[in-house]
């Protein structure tokens, strides 16, 4: 009946509204969202997103944005140092090397370690055509639901399978 607001989700409405996603509150836990038709533009062309200690917002986002930023847009979502320890790899691979989105993972060279993922819009070539992606979710199940979002905003099927014991 209300939305839960908790640090991962304050953080995610932040993110979706720097993206160009309208989000706003009408009332005590109720809030008002206006999609953008699986296309991300966000204000700025150069926009930075601060997740905090978020590992919700980082698998989830890290999809929704490397396959919905439009051409012109580079993204910049950033975490904590704490951040930089919760396990990724096995979702970042799956985005950069099966189905070859724009998405780069830099670690600051500051004392803090702050982990930051680079993320520009997909070429028309970067997104494989009926191919199959293979996601282990030994790690995390949200691997998989990160990808499970994003897949309708494709231009074209893809099938997902998966290995391993969920999460």
């Amino acid at each position: 009946e209300y939305v839960l607001i908790s640090q991962d989700t304050l953080y995610m409405i932040q993110a979706l509204q720097s993206l160009g996603v309208s989000i706003r509150k009408v009332a005590e836990g109720t809030y008002d969202i206006v999609g953008c038709n699986g296309e991300f533009k966000p204000h700025h062309a150069h926009t930075d997103i601060y997740i905090g200690d978020s590992g919700t917002c980082l698998r989830f986002l890290l999809s929704a944005i490397s396959v919905c930023v439009q051409p012109g847009y580079v993204v910049y979502v950033r975490g904590s140092p704490t951040l930089m320890k919760r396990p990724l790899g096995e979702l970042y691979n799956t985005l950069k090397n099966q189905m070859n989105l724009n998405i780069e993972r830099h670690e600051d060279d500051d004392a803090d370690k702050h982990v930051s993922y680079v993320i520009s819009a997909p070429s028309p070539q970067s997104l494989l055509t009926g191919e199959e992606i293979c996601v282990d979710t030994d790690t995390s199940s949200q691997f998989l639901s990160s990808l499970l979002m994003c897949m309708p905003f494709l231009p074209t099927d893809m099938v997902i399978k998966t290995y391993g014991t969920p999460v």
